[in-house]
């Protein structure tokens, strides 16, 4: 069995460009990057979620520990899989994640898309997400200016027992995923938060607040 394996999903209707940028940073881990039927656009986030799981199944099995990343939509996704599979996931981090819904979701009045009117709030979706405690190691990041999110602090919305929240300063809902400061900050929490590691300098920049002192 491998040691670790990043997992990175993208948002509604990115084809893993916008993610994609983000995992190729991480170049000391095994890494998987998420695709979804038509984008995700065109059915709920449950089915994109269940069409997931054999893959998420057989990397369960060759991995020891997993770590899911999701930007938007994608974080959602995340969540999902842990409620379907408790224990599928070992440490999750969101990026931009409406985890309280977005009300710019309304405007899809016509159901265009199931997995837009999943993200409104207060559907049963998110309520079905919500009945569930969640109990995973989590890091939280949120946009300072989120044009996609309203209202903002709903990228904050995660309640666990060990979840870890910031904001990237400068950044927007696209900009956030490809910031320098989001990589860093996953790579220190993961590394000093997450696995322990000591003595390891990382990437110029890791911010210390991570690593504790020996």
């Amino acid at each position: 069995m491998k040691p670790r394996c990043l997992v990175f999903a993208p948002g509604f209707g990115d084809p893993s460009i916008v993610i994609d940028q983000l995992a190729k940073r991480f170049t000391d881990y095994d890494k998987v990057v998420l695709s979804y039927h038509n984008r995700g656009v065109t059915q709920s986030i449950p089915k994109t979620t269940l069409d997931l799981l054999p893959l998420m199944d057989a990397l369960r099995v060759g991995y020891e520990h997993i770590t899911f990343i999701g930007h938007s939509m994608g974080g959602l996704i995340g969540r999902c899989l842990e409620f379907l599979r408790p224990g599928l996931l070992d440490a999750y981090v969101s990026i931009a994640t409406p985890h309280g819904g977005t009300y710019l979701a309304n405007i899809d009045r016509w159901g265009i898309s199931p997995s837009i009117a999943d993200m409104s709030p207060f559907t049963g979706f998110l309520e079905g997400l919500e009945s569930k405690p969640w109990v995973i190691p989590s890091l939280v990041i949120s946009a300072k200016w989120d044009q996609l999110i309203f209202p903002q602090y709903s990228a904050l919305d995660l309640v666990g027992e060990n979840v870890e929240k910031t904001t990237i300063p400068w950044t927007e809902h696209v900009t956030v995923a490809l910031s320098e400061r989001t990589y860093l900050e996953i790579w220190g929490w993961l590394t000093y938060a997450i696995f322990g590691e000591t003595g390891l300098e990382g990437p110029s920049g890791t911010h210390s607040r991570w690593k504790k002192p020996l």
